[in-house]
């Protein structure tokens, strides 16, 4: 099995994302269970930490949600993610109400980039004609509740892992 990180600026748009599918494909010609673990693409944390900001402060956060939203869709428009913008926006909106948020929130909304990423990819190798699966890690790592600084609870993560992976028959490589 092999584990292979790209950050996220490895994974902004243009070259970086490129160069990040061809090593893909590359791997995926062995015959080895291959696992990819990705961050948030470019600058995608920043963006979400800034529209949770504009909608504390009770501002409009819709045009630059809707602009987060193009350029999250760029490079592969046809990528679904009406769901997981529907849920960031019902965030957004609830902290606008509020007029804050706490750190399970920001946790949560955060998330989205890595989420957002790992459906990215996912999307783009199937168009490259490579089987992949997207995996999302809440279901295999496990933190205590100590939001904005969790700590892995390791013994479960690993029983998680372990498991999934043994389990895992549909193709050898895993978007994480």
């Amino acid at each position: 099995m092999k584990i292979i990180k790209f950050g996220g600026k490895s994974l902004a748009n243009g070259i970086g994302i490129n160069t990040v599918l061809n090593i893909i494909s590359e791997k995926s010609k062995s015959n080895n269970k291959i696992i990819i673990i990705v961050s948030a693409r470019g600058n995608t944390t920043n963006q979400l930490e800034a529209l949770l900001e504009l909608a504390k402060s009770k501002q409009d956060f819709r045009a630059n949600f809707e602009a987060f939203k193009k350029e999250q869709l760029i490079p592969f428009y046809s990528t679904n993610f009406e769901d997981d913008f529907s849920k960031l926006y019902t965030l957004f909106r609830g902290v606008q109400y509020l007029g804050d948020y706490s750190s399970k929130i920001k946790d949560e909304v955060l998330a989205y980039g890595e989420l957002l990423s790992v459906k990215t990819i996912t999307a783009l190798l199937a168009k490259q004609g490579i089987e992949a699966s997207a995996v999302d890690s809440r279901a295999l790592v496990k933190t205590n509740s100590n939001f904005g600084n969790a700590i892995t609870l390791e013994k479960e993560t690993q029983l998680n892992i372990e498991s999934f992976f043994k389990a895992s028959t549909k193709n050898n490589i895993h978007i994480v």
